[in-house]
Formats: C-alpha cells, structure tokens, sequence
C-alpha cells in the first residue's frame, strides 16, 4: 500500500481554480426571468474576500483570470506530450464521500486483482472507478470556493509546467500588493494583451478598477 501511495502522489498533478458560477452572470435572459443580475459581482471567484485572505497572501497577492476553454486546450496539450491522461470537472461538495462500505467496490480499498497487473495499472483502475469521491469531493464548508479542478496523470516524478500563456486574459492586483513588485506586471502586461485591474471592496462591494499597465509603478 506504501508504494501505491507513492505512486499515486507522483504521477498526479492537480490545479485548482475558481469558477464563474450562473449567478455571476450578468445577461438580458436572466433579467428578463426577473433575476438579480446586479448581485452577479458578489459571485465572480475573485469577489470573494474569504479567497484573497486564504489564497493571495491576505490581499497582498494578485488573481489570474483564464479562459477556460483555452486553458482545458493547454491541459490536455500537455497530457499529450507525457502520454498522460486529463480529468476535469467541477467539485461536489458533500459530507464523508469516503465512507466506508459494506458491499460493492470501496474508495478506500484497493482491489487485489488490479494489483497483479502492476501499480500502475492498479492506480488507473482504482481512480476510474472512485474518481468522484476520491479527486472531485470536499466537504461542504469549501462549497463558496466553486472549484473547478484539472488532473493531469503521466509517470514522471519532477515539477509539471503547462503553458497557459494564452489563455491568461486578465491580472487583477490586491488591494495590499507590493508596489515594489508592480514593475514586473508592467512589463508583463506591455508585453501581452491582458487587463489588468486593481481589486478592493466599498461598504462590501467588490469593486475591481481597471487600469493601464503603463500607470503601474516603472521601476
């Protein structure tokens, strides 16, 4: 069992993402069904005070914003050149997904049959069959995040790059990031055609402020 879990933390890399959910969506069908389309903002991934706290340094960090569709694109590009596999799919959020069972195949025990044929081969086996519950559940207390998570699986054992450069469409700042830092997005956004806004909240509103990457501080 040691070496199936070595295994398994080596040949799967996981990336985590916010996603736009419905009600972040601003559009004439939604008013028109006589929904609140002005509360869209407070549901956008990187509207959530909560988020910055935990993932960008209490505020000091900064947010990547990416189109989905170019980024699946760059994923399974990836894969691809590892000769990998790609998983991806929104999270479910639900309490105690790797209960134990009585009948029928268990998330928490490996089959020995799947064994005789190598790790591997048991690894690939065991997550198709328990992918939901063992790569795509938390528990409810993570529900606001709205993950939207990408596996890739390959057998190499070093650091997995995937260039998303052309699926990065926006940066947006925290309201403490570093001015000392701002240098470095400037020449990436001069460089590249991304927005670049600056994040903070009034009486509780999320209020992004685009700005020029021209206007960040020069050195």
């Amino acid at each position: 069992m040691d070496e199936f879990i070595a295994k398994f933390r080596v040949d799967w890399r996981v990336a985590c993402f916010s996603a736009d959910i419905y009600e972040a969506t601003m559009t004439r069908s939604r008013e028109d069904r006589d929904e609140d389309i002005l509360a869209a903002p407070f549901h956008r991934g990187h509207s959530r005070p909560q988020m910055w706290a935990h993932y960008a340094d209490n505020h000091a960090g900064a947010c990547l914003i990416f189109r989905r569709d170019r980024l699946e694109q760059a994923m399974y590009r990836k894969a691809s050149n590892i000769n990998g596999r790609v998983y991806s799919r929104r999270i479910i959020y639900r309490p105690g997904s790797l209960r134990q069972r009585l009948f029928g195949s268990n998330p928490l025990i490996v089959a020995m049959s799947d064994l005789e044929h190598g790790t591997r081969h048991a690894i690939e086996r065991h997550t198709d069959r328990h992918i939901e519950e063992l790569l795509f559940t938390k528990h409810p207390d993570w529900q606001n995040e709205h993950e939207y998570r990408w596996i890739i699986s390959g057998n190499k054992d070093h650091n997995l790059f995937v260039d998303c450069s052309d699926s990065l469409i926006g940066l947006l700042l925290g309201p403490r990031f570093p001015v000392d830092a701002e240098k470095h997005v400037r020449h990436y956004g001069l460089e590249n055609e991304i927005s670049i806004a600056r994040m903070d909240w009034i009486n509780g509103v999320p209020q992004p402020s685009p700005t020029m990457p021209k206007l960040l501080a020069a050195s």
